[in-house]
């Protein structure tokens, strides 16, 4: 169901804010964490929405006994694209924020990263 797949992605990435909000103190770094994660929620969730819009469960080409080799390998080489631009968007985040948190931080708020990427 969409609206549940995206309730729970919502639901991490608040906990994410939330974890950020708590153990960063100082406002300035706070902030520049938060608006990082900001911009890779937005990125997560435009790839989220391309993928629950192109790729239903349902998808004709996967429930097609004779959908060729070519077809079969067309839809999964975009979902592996969509995939890899999600992983991208987090290691791109990883590294923002290195500088902007002590190692106190950085764990508290990765290992909250760590449960969106499950």
């Amino acid at each position: 169901d969409k609206k549940e797949m995206k309730g729970k992605t919502s639901n991490v990435f608040e906990k994410v804010e939330s974890t950020i909000a708590k153990s960063i103190d100082d406002e300035s770094r706070r902030n520049a964490v938060l608006s990082s994660l900001e911009k890779t929620r937005s990125t997560y969730a435009d790839l989220e929405n391309n993928f629950i819009d192109n790729y239903p469960a349902d998808n004709a080409i996967l429930i097609r006994k004779d959908a060729s080799d070519e077809e079969l390998g067309e839809l999964f080489e975009n979902v592996l694209d969509l995939r890899h631009k999600t992983y991208t968007a987090f290691v791109d985040y990883h590294f923002e924020i290195i500088d902007m948190t002590n190692q106190k931080e950085w764990d508290k708020i990765m290992k909250q990263v760590n449960k969106v990427m499950k």
